[in-house]
């Protein structure tokens, strides 16, 4: 829904939509009204979670279904879905079979028919009782071999994965009871070495369009200390074990040297990457609503498991737990915009939008931002310039461009599209961003329709 005036030098329209005394002489001002929808935007939110295994006669797959995926997202908002890989078969085994790279590959093309992303890791074992040996991991060489196997079938899909998280390591994949990579958190210099050499290798045979993720904050800040490069913007993380105590289960206080207090600054300062997880178990109040809405805004958590600790979970409640369905990762809301109610054939039309970002974290992929012109049979998009990343949690971003206006006379209408930057879902709505305003979405086109029409003659 939409308020539209046109300011005239006697006339105080402006005042009187809320649009306050900021106009632009000759323009068409619109106001849009806020959507309180829980919206399955891409790259974000509550997250499905799947577990499939590989034991060592074949057994225990279980494919990704295309339509239950799908009506996840539709019906429950789940634009995300976290595939949890076991590998029990390779633990002992240097080669992974084709069989098996096809089954992936089944999987993610799943994923891009039902229009979500993924989140996958991979683990020797998600079982055990955390005793010595536990059957983890192999050796760091072969745990090398496999991620090199591995990634051309990660690449190939590279569009809908979201992130991997580091994984391999320990049982769960989670970096601390291992067999050959140091265990329980006492590490020497060569475990060091050995666990470096696996992020590392998954940022070198990796697609750079996918994130790694680490379990603990002080791993990262390990590797790449404070400085920001192109390989350390890539890397986020994953907390296991939310609002747990013990500081979220050692996860601000393991493998790192920093106290407490600095190691959440650095997570604090962390931008442009996914901070996502789960809960690991009751710890009330800590783990109550509001103190979890306000760890959530500020480590900019971008997704969450929403069946995992049950009693975190409910502790929150309904009004809770559709807040934080609404704010996890980005939510990008339209709140005024201002557009010249006619152009010349051709020529330059001027256009401004103020976009609110109402979530906890901004996006942590760029996407172009496009502005179309469409008289219902033809359509021309124009490019703004901007980066979305920029649009931070709490601020309004402000699109203020000079585009140029339709080659051939007529009505248009105007709409704004950001669809995903990747050139294999480009044009599939499930991946482009709705806005969280009444009456904007085309969930047939993945546009958002500016209220607007414009007259080029």
């Amino acid at each position: 829904m939409a308020n539209i005036a046109i300011y005239t030098p006697k006339s105080d329209t402006y005042r009187h939509l809320g649009l306050g005394t900021g106009f632009t002489p000759g323009m068409t001002a619109v106001s849009y009204t806020n959507s309180t929808a829980i919206i399955p935007n891409p790259e974000r939110g509550f997250f499905q979670y799947t577990e499939t295994h590989y034991q060592s006669d074949d057994t225990g797959y279980t494919p990704l279904s295309a339509s239950t995926m799908e009506t996840n997202r539709t019906t429950l908002g789940r634009a995300l879905v976290f595939r949890y890989f076991v590998i029990e078969k390779y633990l002992n085994q240097d080669t992974i079979d084709t069989t098996y790279l096809d089954l992936l590959k089944a999987d993610f093309a799943a994923a891009r028919s039902a229009g979500v992303k993924l989140v996958i890791r991979f683990s020797y074992s998600n079982s055990g009782d955390m005793t010595a040996p536990y059957g983890a991991d192999p050796a760091p060489a072969r745990v090398i071999s496999h991620i090199q196997q591995l990634a051309p079938a990660i690449n190939e899909y590279a569009d809908v994965i979201d992130s991997i998280q580091t994984g391999f390591i320990g049982m769960w994949g989670e970096w601390y009871y291992t067999d050959n990579f140091g265990d329980q958190g006492v590490l020497t210099e060569q475990n060091w070495i050995d666990r470096i050499a696996v992020v590392d290798t998954l940022l070198d045979y990796v697609d750079s369009r996918v994130f790694i993720l680490v379990r603990y904050v002080g791993v990262k800040h390990r590797i790449f200390g404070d400085t920001v490069t192109a390989r350390s913007a890539r890397v986020g993380f994953h907390n296991d074990a939310f609002l747990a105590p013990y500081d979220d289960y050692g996860t601000y206080t393991t493998f790192t040297s920093m106290n407490v207090t600095d190691t959440r600054a650095y997570l604090q300062n962390q931008q442009n990457i996914p901070m996502g997880g789960e809960s690991a178990v009751g710890n009330s109040p800590h783990s109550d609503w509001p103190n979890a809405d306000t760890e959530l805004a500020t480590y900019h958590w971008t997704f969450l498991n929403p069946e995992y600790h049950a009693d975190v979970l409910n502790s929150w409640g309904s009004t809770g737990r559709d807040e934080a369905a609404r704010k996890l990762g980005y939510r990008l809301r339209l709140t005024s915009g201002e557009y010249q109610p006619s152009a010349v054939v051709g020529g330059s039309y001027a256009v401004k939008m103020n976009i609110a970002n109402d979530g906890y974290a901004s996006p942590h992929r760029n996407r172009p931002v496009q502005i179309i012109f469409s008289d219902g049979t033809n359509s021309y998009t124009r490019t703004a310039t901007a980066d979305i990343r920029n649009w931070e949690p709490g601020t309004t971003a402000t699109i203020s461009t000079s585009i140029t206006a339709p080659a051939i006379a007529g009505t248009y209408n105007l709409y704004l599209c950001l669809p995903d930057a990747s050139a294999e879902i480009a044009t599939t709505p499930a991946y482009a961003i709705q806005l969280a305003n009444t009456g904007l979405w085309d969930g047939a086109k993945g546009w958002n329709d500016l209220q607007k029409s414009v007259v080029v003659s």
